[in-house]
């Protein structure tokens, strides 16, 4: 007999369902919208299972002109991004402040609340952390439609972008905005929008894997992505001559 055990969030007044939820060990994170006096907040929440205690580790508190991005965490150590919607001297004919655009850490053993930025010509946002390796979306000041995945390394500060004009084998990837990347010890994932992303990158061959093969997609209309990485596996969602795909691929 399976036992499911209910185990209490911390829910506000006018609160929706939470959101990014991660859990690692007893530890649960994830991101909490709600509505107080009129105004709409999100708060980064870290909920200990074995505790029944949770603790507020970030509050916005002025949607949509501030917001919260991606979580993620590995051994213990968490990583976030913030998003601004607000004038901008570097970027006037987009709405965000590039000076504003930190990665955090919290270090749930130590219970010490870090940020950085990690250089003045780029911005970095979408931190997956793995190992102590953070991979990033990384966009320039001078070009706002190129994108590259990059991979910030936080015992050295070194940060090698592995997704780049001169190392992708297709053009048509790089004219386009990257998002959500993924990784673990052996491989990294993206996603893309426009053409989408055919691509899984093989970190130790330093080498890119397809997805489908392109004799399959050759003369077909498609748009896949992956979304999400286990081990060598990957989920792809997307749509082949209008017919919608959801599979697990299997890196060999």
């Amino acid at each position: 007999m399976i036992k499911v055990t209910l185990l209490p969030i911390l829910i506000y007044k006018y609160s929706t369902i939470p959101d990014s939820i991660i859990i690692e060990d007893d530890i649960l994170i994830y991101k909490k919208p709600y509505q107080e006096n009129g105004s709409v907040l999100l708060d980064i929440v870290l909920y200990d299972l074995n505790k029944n205690e949770h603790k507020t580790l970030e509050t916005v508190t002025n949607i949509p002109n501030e917001n919260i991005g991606n979580l993620s965490m590995d051994n213990g150590l968490i990583v976030w991004n913030k998003l601004f919607e607000l004038p901008s001297t570097e970027f006037p004919k987009y709405n965000f402040s590039y000076e504003n655009y930190n990665i955090y850490t919290y270090d749930i053993k130590s219970e010490l609340k870090d940020s950085f930025k990690i250089d003045d010509e780029c911005f970095y946002y979408s931190p997956y952390i793995f190992n102590n390796k953070i991979a990033l979306v990384k966009i320039f000041k001078d070009h706002f439609f190129y994108s590259e995945i990059a991979i910030y390394d936080l015992n050295n500060k070194n940060i090698d972008s592995v997704i780049n004009q001169n190392t992708i084998p297709n053009k048509d990837y790089i004219e386009n905005i990257k998002g959500n990347p993924e990784m673990n010890k052996d491989f990294l994932i993206w996603s893309q929008d426009c053409y989408g992303n055919n691509l899984v990158y093989d970190i130790k061959r330093k080498e890119f894997i397809e997805i489908i093969p392109n004799d399959f997609l050759y003369e077909k209309q498609y748009y896949i992505n992956p979304y999400k990485l286990w081990g060598n596996k990957v989920y792809i969602k997307g749509v082949i001559d209008d017919k919608p795909i959801n599979s697990i691929y299997i890196i060999k």
